[in-house]
């Protein structure tokens, strides 16, 4: 391709692009407050105890995402049976 005459004649070195508002932020910093624990490392093998509560709302989560999914997955078996 040639070159415009008004443009100085090109070296062939790909240059980076120039920074714009967007690309300057800074990454957030932790949200976890200083007094709460990291957590704990598990050793291969070893499971995290959970309480009660914890299982019962990962339960209710599972659930919540399924229902969808199963109603999705029926409507298009209706839609593709003969």
């Amino acid at each position: 391709m040639a070159q415009s005459a008004d443009k100085p004649i090109d070296d062939g070195v790909i240059r980076l692009p120039s920074v714009d508002a967007g690309m300057n932020r800074v990454a957030p910093t932790a949200l976890r407050p200083k007094d709460q624990k990291g957590p704990v490392m598990l050793r291969p093998g070893q499971r995290r105890k959970r309480t009660e509560d914890e299982a019962e709302d990962v339960l209710h989560r599972a659930r919540k995402r399924f229902d969808p999914c199963m109603l999705r997955k029926s409507s298009e078996a209706r839609t593709l049976s003969w």
